[in-house]
């Protein structure tokens, strides 16, 4: 199973021996997150979800229809593969507008009719 960090760096094209140390990020400071309000500061979550059985499909549904944009991983002991899993979910996601996409065989992104993906490669 693949790790936050090792998928955000696929999304965002960043090779693996592009890797940046922790001392490049700048250390979070607990004490004053208590001072921020999340929900009024973020309009649209990305929230991942991992099928490992087919129940998982309404966790996905419904992170989705509460608006967010769902990261799908399909575990490696799920018996049904990438195609079948992106066809159930492709008639769910064309009924409330959005787009889906396989970024790798076993990770797909569903996003709500206000984001689009681009399919082009730059």
């Amino acid at each position: 199973m693949l790790n936050h960090n090792e998928i955000i760096s696929d999304l965002l094209g960043v090779s693996s021996g592009s890797k940046r140390s922790d001392a490049e990020y700048p250390e979070a400071e607990p004490e004053n997150t208590h001072d921020v309000d999340i929900e009024e500061d973020v309009y649209t979550y990305v929230q991942k979800v991992v099928v490992e059985q087919k129940r998982d499909y309404n966790t996905v549904k419904s992170e989705f229809r509460d608006g967010r944009i769902v990261l799908i991983e399909i575990d490696s002991t799920y018996p049904h593969n990438t195609d079948t899993v992106a066809n159930h979910m492709n008639q769910f996601v064309q009924q409330l507008g959005g787009d889906i996409v396989a970024l790798r065989e076993d990770l797909l992104l569903m996003t709500p009719e206000d984001i689009g993906i681009s399919r082009e490669s730059k």
